[in-house]
């Protein structure tokens, strides 16, 4: 006895791939609004990181130098005027891509007051718990997010 087989075309409809289709959409565009927010969050955490590090390589540079440096290049290296020192090896840069809210692009720096001041800037892309969204200022006594000259 012979089996008879029966042999469709097997294939999906065009209602099918529109459905699936739409399915991947959605799944992508959530899964991308979300890595955007992470990633936002990412770069502000950095940039909060690197300026309290750099706040503490000042306070060491005072101490051993006697004032605060002249000029920091960041991505370079922070080496003593008097001691020859090497502070840090690589000042860190602002995170890529910079905020799109900001005025400034990079991190900022300037020493004030004959010497015995400094103030940082950079610029978060949302608010945290003691820092607000836009330029906050760092200075040997803290943080500030209302920066005297925005």
């Amino acid at each position: 006895m012979k089996l008879k087989i029966n042999k469709k075309n097997k294939a999906f409809t065009l209602s099918e791939v529109i459905v699936v289709t739409l399915i991947i959409v959605l799944i992508y565009t959530i899964v991308s609004a979300s890595l955007k927010e992470v990633r936002r969050n990412s770069r502000d955490a950095k940039r909060v990181v690197d300026m309290k590090e750099l706040q503490i390589i000042l306070e060491e540079y005072y101490r051993n130098e006697g004032s605060y440096p002249a000029e920091i290049i960041f991505g370079e290296s922070l080496i003593g005027e008097r001691t020859n020192k090497l502070y840090k090896a690589n000042i860190s840069k602002n995170p890529l891509p910079p905020s799109e809210e900001c005025l400034i692009k990079e991190y900022y720096y300037e020493r004030i007051d004959s010497n015995d001041s400094y103030i940082l800037k950079m610029c978060l892309e949302k608010s945290s718990d003691k820092l607000s969204l836009g330029i906050n200022c760092f200075y040997p006594t803290g943080a500030d997010n209302l920066c005297e000259d925005n």
